[in-house]
């Protein structure tokens, strides 16, 4: 089986039944695909960007996966399940603003990421969800300029979110931007300030690759 990163849950006498080739940015995207479809495992090939789902199995009996897989959404701290593009996503809106790194770090402290957008699903969410405000998205190039990385894979936006997602012009380094936010008046990305303060979602991963 293809693979270069295969979920610890998978035992070495599991193999794939039904399994289904899907286009995946990482293996955490490949993961959320999974998640989504309520597979038993995947494995995932960063070189071709090809996610591999499927059901596993020992002698063709299938095999739920060890509870400690999926990690709780945990309602009591303020994160609830939003469905996006088909997907279970779990989120928080935060009633605070903040600068990036202190909004990052506070994501963090709930085991989650600031939002990112991997497909436009999610961006039509923020869009039909907040419309005409600001929000720091989970995307930055504080390490190298003009290499934006994702907040929750630390992989870098491809060609296509670039031009699907990025307002007119940007991302253009004004005002020193190092760090995304959704933008209000064109609803799309546009690289600001990190030291601006500005709401935020957080986004808490439902796979547990420990």
């Amino acid at each position: 089986m293809m693979s270069d990163y295969i979920q610890k849950m998978m035992r070495s006498d599991l193999v794939i039944l039904n399994s289904t080739l899907l286009y995946a940015t990482s293996h955490v995207d490949c993961a959320r695909k999974c998640l989504s479809l309520l597979c038993y495992c995947y494995s995932f090939d960063s070189q071709q960007k090809i996610c591999e789902i499927g059901k596993c199995s020992i002698d063709h009996v299938n095999v739920v996966p060890k509870k400690d897989i999926y990690i709780p959404c945990e309602f009591d701290k303020g994160f609830q399940f939003v469905t996006i593009g088909g997907a279970r996503e779990c989120l928080s809106v935060s009633t605070k603003k903040y600068d990036y790194i202190r909004a990052r770090d506070d994501c963090r402290s709930k085991s989650s990421n600031l939002y990112t957008i991997h497909n436009l699903s999610k961006l039509t969410w923020l869009q039909r969800t907040f419309g005409n405000t600001y929000f720091w998205v989970g995307l930055n190039d504080i390490d190298v300029e003009n290499t934006f990385r994702w907040e929750d894979d630390n992989s870098v936006i491809s060609d296509f979110l670039k031009s699907s997602t990025f307002a007119p012009g940007e991302p253009n380094n004004g005002r020193d931007g190092n760090c995304m936010i959704y933008y209000n008046y064109y609803q799309l990305l546009y690289d600001n300030t990190c030291n601006s303060n500005f709401s935020y979602v957080c986004e808490k991963l439902l796979f547990n690759f420990q």
